[in-house]
């Protein structure tokens, strides 16, 4: 018996193959456009542009059934990222600027908007819309398919650490943290985040059975996001977040300490072909409530936008502000970074000027790192160094010091954690890191990490040396499952005489985790 035809009018080759494989057990024999002699013309750009996936099919399906004559089937789908208002959607195809290899230049493009998002902002979906006519006037539209627009997860994450020395806390615990969160898409481009956590020592309750309060239980993140969809996507997100700015250099989630970092905040996005720009206001302290005698706001405006040069230029500016301690300081600065072939790389400057705590301000950043990537990228090598200003004189009304802000230091400098507070576990002396880090997978599911540091004052007026000390740090991580993972580490602080003259150690450190 000989099958009567069925146009599947689509000209994507992928999809082709996978609708005929679909379609292989019905009772038609499935043919394509160029199979049906039909021609692609500058017509056919034009049926995509009904502004939904509905529209789009339904328009497709009309044309080429009526240019064929035959029962025809259209369809019109595509990637809608949340955080994104829904983009690329409808413009899935085209979503970059025009190239030769447009689907590795939609790719490139969706992945650059998403540099450095947390995992919330990555959720999507895809969608797909089929029409069907039989003959004119005979017209069946399927309405797009969605994904669950409900996301429930959690986090539960033990960590036995174990120190030596009485200076950073003394002996051996085990710390937890555990996490739940909702995520629920409301309607078109509104979304909502609740996330809450307890942060908890084992052993730190007088009883478990009489000790219900849950008074470790937080709210760690509550928002609200509204996004818009087109060519340039604006989005607002307003409540508490974590925030991630440049690397973390500056603003950072801290994810490594069990209860994290987050802002009461509004932050206002703008996505589009030429980068992304990010307005920030977030309050630090209010004195109406019992815990803070002053008012502190921050301010951020972060943007990374196409420059003309090789790699990826992010440019920032930061205020902080406590009017009643005399604090308006600004910093502003630039990291640009890339890859180029095997060969990574960094370079980044902040300038603090202003007031601080009503001295003036005139302090500096400068950091550079050059890594290589080796075996195929199952290892690497990476050299870096960073430099953080100080105060010569620390008894002057003019300070020096270079403020780290909100930043994430414990991915910057060691990670034994003896530099999470810069000025003050550097007695504003500043900080000079030299460093040497290198890692390797281990098979496809372990990685071993292994960092040296090299730790001096970057100033040492009044002191009998600027080192500070040594620091090895070796990391071993497991992936046990999709969602199980295994990390261990050791780190080795070797002190020497500058730790001791600022008032921090005297002895060495080593910390098992």
């Amino acid at each position: 018996m000989v099958k009567p035809p069925l146009l599947v009018a689509t000209r994507n080759v992928g999809k082709q193959r996978e609708i005929a494989l679909i379609l292989a057990d019905i009772p038609y024999r499935v043919i394509f456009l160029d199979e049906a002699g039909i021609l692609e013309s500058a017509e056919e750009d034009r049926l995509e542009d009904a502004g939904s996936f509905e529209g789009n099919a339904r328009r497709k399906v009309e044309y080429f059934a009526r240019r064929s004559k035959l029962p025809t089937i259209a369809e019109d789908s595509g990637i809608e990222v949340f955080s994104l208002g829904g983009q690329p959607g409808v413009h899935s195809k085209r979503f970059a600027m025009p190239a030769r290899d447009q689907d590795a230049a939609n790719n490139e493009e969706l992945l650059r908007r998403l540099a450095g998002a947390q995992r919330e902002r990555r959720r999507a979906r895809y969608r797909c819309c089929v029409a069907f006519m039989d003959r004119p006037g005979m017209l069946l539209v399927v309405p797009s398919a969605e994904a669950q627009e409900v996301e429930v997860g959690g986090q539960i994450r033990p960590r036995f650490e174990f120190r030596d020395t009485t200076s950073v806390g003394n002996g051996y615990f085990t710390s937890m943290r555990a996490r739940g969160h909702v995520t629920a898409r409301l309607d078109e481009g509104v979304s909502i985040m609740f996330q809450v956590q307890d942060v908890r020592i084992w052993g730190e309750e007088t009883s478990t059975l009489s000790d219900f309060s849950a008074n470790q239980l937080d709210l760690h993140q509550g928002y609200l996001d509204v996004a818009s969809s087109g060519a340039v996507t604006y989005a607002v997100r307003a409540g508490r977040q974590e925030i991630n700015f440049g690397g973390q250099r500056l603003v950072g989630a801290v994810d490594w300490s069990q209860q994290g970092r987050t802002f009461d905040a509004l932050r206002l996005s703008a996505d589009g072909p030429l980068g992304r720009v990010e307005l920030l206001a977030a309050v630090i302290a209010h004195d109406i409530t019992p815990a803070h005698d002053d008012t502190e706001y921050f301010w951020g405006l972060h943007g990374q936008l196409e420059s003309g040069i090789p790699g990826t230029l992010d440019r920032y500016g930061f205020l902080n502000d406590v009017g009643t301690l005399g604090t308006e300081q600004y910093t502003l600065g630039g990291r640009w970074w890339g890859r180029v072939g095997s060969i990574t790389y960094r370079a980044e400057g902040s300038y603090q000027t202003g007031d601080r705590a009503g001295d003036k301000v005139s302090a500096f950043m400068l950091g550079g790192r050059l890594g290589l990537s080796l075996a195929g990228g199952d290892a690497d090598l990476v050299l870096w160094y960073d430099y953080l200003s100080g105060d010569e004189d620390t008894a002057d009304t003019k300070v020096k010091v270079f403020d780290t802000l909100f930043a994430t230091n414990h991915k910057f400098y060691g990670l034994a954690d003896l530099f999470l507070n810069i000025p003050q576990e550097t007695a504003g002396r500043g900080l000079q890191d030299a460093a040497v880090k290198g890692g390797a997978n281990i098979g496809d599911d372990a990685r071993i990490a292994v960092e040296f540091h090299s730790f001096r004052l970057a100033q040492d007026l009044g002191l009998i040396t600027p080192r500070l000390g040594e620091e090895v740090d070796v990391t071993l991580s497991f992936r046990l499952g999709r969602n199980l993972r295994l990390w261990g580490g050791y780190s080795g602080v070797f002190v020497q005489d500058g730790l001791g003259e600022i008032g921090r150690l005297t002895q060495n450190v080593n910390w098992f985790y």
